[in-house]
Formats: C-alpha cells, structure tokens, sequence
C-alpha cells in the first residue's frame, strides 16, 4: 500500500512537471514569434488615438522620418506597389501594431475626427523602420485622410507565410497628434496554426508516458 502511494505520488509529479514544460515552452514560442493577436475568421478592430496608441492591444508609437507619395492608387493583392518616397521630412508621428496573418489581407482607417488629423495607413512585413519607410514596405493606400478629404481609405496586401504583419498609423503632417482613428484588418488565413509543443514539451510528456508505464508495471508486479 505504501509503495502504491509512493507511485501515485511520482505519477502525479511528473504529469505536472510535463505540463509546466509544454506551457513554459510554448509560451516563449510565441513570445518570440507572435508579438501581436492573430486575424482569425473575425476581422481585428482597433482603436486608437495617434501618438497613444490603442489600450486593447501592444503598440509602438514614435516619429518617423518622410512620407510617401499619393498617388491615388490604393495597393492590391492583385496588383501591388512599389515604394514611393515623397519627402524625407522628420517629426510624423506614427503608431505600429504586429499582428499574426499570411495571404491576402485588407487594411481600413477610418479618421473618427478630420480636424487636424491628416492620417494615412501603410504596411509592412516583419518590422518597421521609421527612419527608413520603404524598408519592408507592402502596401499603401494612396491616399490620406485629407488629400482628398476623405473618412475612410483602405488597402489589401500579401503577407509572405510566416511573417508577421506591421501596420503603421502615421500623420502626413509634422507635429499633427492626438487624433482618434479606427483600424480594420481583415485576412484570409491567419500563421500559427494549430498549438504545437516545442522541444521541452515533447520531452515532458515522452519522460511522463515512460513514467507512467514504469509505476504501472511496479505496481502490478507487487501486488
């Protein structure tokens, strides 16, 4: 009886010391592969004001130097662009959020206040370089919303498989701050997949079957 408890007590350890490495190691995964949430079925809504960001997810907010052209033709999946600086002004303010997408995404901003927020939206893969916008550049939507006056611009980009998606809220306007805009994101696919457990969680639950078959085995043999 003794020894049957001391099995149930070792079985119990190892089933919690196995657990605590899958989520340990699947937390650091996606720590470092998955900054932002994910584009599921449901398109990702964020708002926020520029220069603070949006409270609901994690942001980046600085000043970046230049703008590009536009050119009044928003990027498509179909038909993408090519990087067009059109100054290399400093001091636009700018706010980044990562998100977790592949394939074809669409990307809105709508201006919830015009009055001094000239705002325009912009994407780009992996990171964002505020000294350097065409670094990672995927898309824009050639237009802002005040060149024509406009509440709402969009743009529709592929993000390469595996890559993460930045999309950047900038002012066209050096100086210009504090306006409230909301951003739509809505994907085909999102990366990531199904959870999977990393190397230390494969290996705790390998040690906890084995753990498992030995206490049965013991135990079977003494009583």
């Amino acid at each position: 009886m003794i020894h049957t408890r001391k099995m149930m007590v070792l079985i119990i350890s190892v089933v919690v010391t196995g657990l605590v490495f899958a989520n340990s190691d699947r937390t650091d995964n996606e720590a470092a592969i998955t900054p932002g949430p994910q584009i599921g079925r449901a398109a990702l809504v964020i708002e926020g004001t520029l220069g603070s960001g949006s409270p609901s997810i994690p942001f980046e907010t600085g000043e970046q130097v230049g703008r590009l052209n536009r050119n009044g033709v928003p990027s498509t999946c179909a038909v993408p662009k090519v990087c067009d600086v059109w100054d290399t002004d400093p001091g636009r303010a700018y706010d980044a959020y990562t998100v977790q997408a592949s394939g074809c995404v669409t990307i809105q901003l709508e201006v919830l206040e015009q009055t001094g927020a000239n705002y325009q939206v912009n994407a780009y893969s992996t990171a964002f370089n505020p000294n350097d916008i065409c670094a990672n550049y995927l898309g824009d939507p050639g237009f802002s919303a005040g060149e024509p006056p406009t509440t709402v611009t969009s743009l529709s980009v592929n993000v390469p498989e595996g890559e993460n998606l930045v999309v950047v809220v900038h002012t066209t306007v050096p100086g210009e701050t504090g306006g409230d805009y909301r951003l739509t994101i809505d994907g085909d696919t999102a990366s990531g997949g199904v959870p999977t457990l990393g190397e230390w969680g494969l290996i705790g639950f390998i040690g906890l079957f084995l753990a498992i078959g030995v206490a049965l085995i013991t135990i079977r043999k003494r009583q």
